[in-house]
């Protein structure tokens, strides 16, 4: 297809189970301006056939093959090609609804935001799958009410930050040489908050359009591979500390508190996985980060200060790990959500990391109103 408005890139690797449940999900969208880059990341088994036939009927579908190189480096084959004004991305395990490319493009236009989010369906694909763990991820993809916002501190911290789901502008993500971390777990982390930080605007659309498939031995079902990559919560910050501190300074004042709300999270996330003898390691790159946040923004960061004081003084090493997220609370039903006061009305806690834990993740888990665009 000549100059389509929207590109949608789908990395493909050894999915030939999922394949063609997604590639239909896409064609039988009823927004049809579309190109549909399909990177074929160097599969083995038999993906590259399944998008032959595809592409074979359907001529807006372009197969990009390449050598495995992992998710990130198929993403980035596919920006690299994308001829339309806005790009999407969906993975190949998984789904979407038949208005869900209709509904987030329509919603930029409409609002003429920068970014379009819409809700998530969640689909075990083993029956037997914990409940807990499915009610956590429907809390993750969790959406503020649909319209049209001002991009601010709630969008970097409390919208998901997965790469698909969203609609975004190319222009934005070229312009700013905006790519996925290559080798890394957390790659759509770091490139979905660099692209926040260009955005001016946001638009939701609360439907739950796609759908995410929970598969066992996936990347974010194996624990082992978690732990083996750990340390990429710190390379994260970094990156994405880096990409905040090369913008404009006010960009730098304004997005400095949230990126730094962001990295506790993430310390707390690697202590909570690491081992006896890499608590060290752990206290030498946390510190350095939180030495780099400082410089770049010397004023009292409240929710923060009191965490980085105790990573810094190494009191952290005084917590039982598995007291840090065990103990945290959640938000009081009778207490307004739409106030700080909320995060008044919590237990009093002795040890003054934690303390400061809890209100954290208080504030994490309310969903503070964003300053919503008449």
């Amino acid at each position: 297809m000549e100059n389509p408005e929207l590109t949608i890139v789908v990395p493909v690797y050894n999915v030939e189970k999922y394949l063609p449940q997604c590639l239909n999900s896409i064609l039988r969208q009823e927004y049809r301006n579309f190109e549909l880059l399909c990177v074929n990341d160097g599969s083995t088994d038999n993906s590259a056939s399944i998008l032959s036939d595809y592409a074979a009927k359907d001529p807006r579908i372009k197969i990009i093959t390449k050598a495995n190189g992992g998710l990130s480096s198929a993403r980035n084959a596919g920006i690299e090609k994308a001829q339309g004004t806005l790009i999407g991305f969906v993975d190949s395990d998984d789904y979407i609804h038949p208005n869900m490319f209709y509904l987030l493009v329509n919603s930029i236009k409409t609002w003429k935001s920068d970014l379009s989010v819409c809700g998530v369906h969640i689909c075990p694909e083993n029956k037997n799958t914990d409940k807990n763990r499915v009610e956590n991820f429907k809390k993750f993809f969790s959406l503020p009410t649909a319209g049209h916002y001002a991009t601010c501190t709630f969008a970097y911290n409390s919208l998901n930050c997965c790469a698909w789901n969203k609609v975004y502008k190319t222009d934005i993500i070229k312009k700013n040489n905006l790519s996925f971390p290559e080798g890394l777990l957390y790659e759509d982390s770091c490139f979905f908050r660099s692209y926040l930080i260009k955005c001016s605007t946001f638009s939701i659309v609360q439907n739950t359009l796609y759908h995410y498939r929970i598969r066992e031995g996936s990347i974010t079902s194996s624990q082992g591979e978690n732990s083996k990559k750990i340390w990429d919560h710190f390379w994260c910050v970094d990156a994405t500390l880096a990409r905040l501190l090369a913008s404009e300074s006010h960009l730098i004042s304004q997005w400095i508190p949230e990126l730094a709300a962001f990295a506790c999270v993430e310390f707390l996330n690697t202590y909570s996985l690491i081992k006896e003898n890499e608590k060290h390691q752990f206290l030498k790159l946390a510190s350095e980060l939180i030495i780099k946040i400082k410089n770049a923004y010397p004023s009292p960061l409240p929710l923060c200060d009191s965490i980085f004081d105790c990573i810094l003084t190494n009191k952290i090493l005084d917590i039982p790990i598995s007291d840090l997220w065990s103990q945290a609370p959640l938000p009081d039903p009778t207490v307004s959500q739409y106030t700080t006061l909320a995060l008044e009305h919590r237990p009093k806690i002795t040890h003054p990391f934690l303390h400061w834990l809890k209100r954290l993740r208080v504030m994490n888990t309310l969903h503070y109103p964003p300053k919503k665009i008449d």
